[in-house]
Parts: C-alpha cells; structure tokens; sequence
C-alpha cells in the first residue's frame, strides 16, 4: 500500500498535526522493511 500510495504521488516527507513524518511512525513500529523502503526513496 506505501508503495501505491508514492507512485501516486503522496509526499514521502509529509508530516502529521504532531510533525512526525511517516518514516518516524515507521521507526515507532520498528518496521525494518518500510523504514528501508523509506529511506531507499530519500525519506526524513
């Protein structure tokens, strides 16, 4: 779904009310494979 959602265009460094970017939930959930993906794409 991460990657659907890039290829259509979603800003990777978008950020929450609470300015947290989506590779920090990702950090929060310890998920090896999205914080990769993340940071292969040039995540913050």
């Amino acid at each position: 779904m991460i990657k659907y959602l890039v290829e259509k265009g979603v800003p990777i460094n978008a950020t929450c009310r609470g300015g947290e970017t989506a590779l920090k939930w990702a950090n929060y959930g310890k998920n090896r494979e999205i914080i990769d993906y993340f940071k292969s794409i040039g995540a913050k």
